[in-house]
């Protein structure tokens, strides 16, 4: 069951463009943007951000358990990713 975004449509649709409104998500650099009003804006996120989550992964019990999951997820549903 799908909800669509732009109409409130309820079907189980095959893709995403809504039966009723014909309305679909954009797509943005090939991914899809269920708001694409934000895709391009990132005010609040500083990129030096990405170091200091580096030097924290490797020893935060946070990021070694969602690492093992993920590593395990990847691996179970997307053996040949």
């Amino acid at each position: 069951m799908k909800v669509c975004l732009f109409c409130g449509q309820r079907d189980e649709m095959e893709d995403l463009r809504c039966p009723s409104c014909h309305c679909q998500p954009d797509v943005i650099n090939g991914f899809l943007s269920f708001s694409p009003e934000l895709s391009d804006s990132n005010e609040c996120f500083n990129p030096e951000a990405f170091k200091r989550l580096f030097k924290v992964e490797t020893r935060n019990f946070w990021f070694e358990s969602r690492n093992q999951l993920l590593t395990w997820a990847l691996g179970k549903y997307f053996p040949k990713a």
